[in-house]
């Protein structure tokens, strides 16, 4: 373990957890007026991808899991610092 490289920490798929509170979270987040105003989205393409999300596959739910992620963390830290 000591020699191995790096790695980076991966959580798991929301998409695989039986509580939805982080799905809500994810999508309230998007659907605020402060995401809207970021302008760095378009705010209804972000809101019918992640409102069908739950309708795919697993597979394709995990597939899609890093982008809905690289958006929140983008509308998390513009929140929290004004980026």
């Amino acid at each position: 373990i000591y020699e191995k490289p790096k790695q980076s920490f991966m959580a798991p798929p929301l998409s695989l957890l039986k509580d939805k509170t982080g799905s809500s979270f994810i999508f309230d987040s998007f659907a605020s007026k402060n995401f809207s105003d970021m302008g760095f989205f378009d705010q209804k393409k972000v809101l019918k991808l992640v409102g069908g999300i739950d309708d795919l596959p697993v597979q394709q739910q995990i597939a899609i899991e890093p982008i809905v992620m690289l958006m929140l963390t983008t509308f998390l830290v513009h929140q929290r610092f004004g980026l």
